[in-house]
């Protein structure tokens, strides 16, 4: 997981504890409905590996 700490407090702010409010993302970008099953953003590491995270606002 990845997250734009937009003002700087060092954690994901939500909106009723639930709705991000900064920017996010997860590796192979799931669509998700509450917390992500680990399986739906593993991907496989061999060497040097790179992958692109989309953000959400």
């Amino acid at each position: 997981m990845v997250t734009h700490d937009e003002n700087g407090n060092g954690r994901m702010d939500r909106f009723l504890g639930m709705i991000p409010t900064e920017g996010y993302g997860l590796s192979n970008d799931p669509a998700v409905t509450g917390s992500p099953a680990f399986a739906d953003s593993a991907f496989p590491v061999m060497g040097d590996t790179s992958i692109v995270v989309p953000l959400h606002y």
